[in-house]
């Protein structure tokens, strides 16, 4: 199956922020799979996302199971072997 080439807790510059936002920024951490090499790109993308599913539907039934907040879940926001996917809410003049 798909290998963990590692994970980390994604760099922010939370500086800007006051007491409020503060108080619900989310936690962002990026994990980096491995496609096995008998793989093609169809079976890898289909894994990827199979994964992401059960993810989030194990995500989906701890909120239940523990009575978690929106707030208190994971969240994915991509598991694309494309593309890096960041959050974020920017005013106008940050863009």
């Amino acid at each position: 199956g798909l290998g963990i080439i590692g994970w980390r807790n994604v760099p922010v510059d939370n500086s800007e922020l006051g007491e409020a936002p503060l108080q619900t920024e989310p936690i962002h951490e990026q994990l980096f799979l491995r496609k096995p090499g008998s793989w093609d790109e169809t079976r890898f993308k289909r894994e990827l996302y199979r994964v992401q599913r059960l993810a989030e539907a194990e995500a989906f039934a701890n909120k239940i199971e523990r009575g978690l907040e929106e707030a208190q879940m994971s969240y994915i926001s991509s598991l694309s072997p494309y593309s890096l996917t960041y959050k974020g809410q920017l005013t106008p003049e940050q863009v």
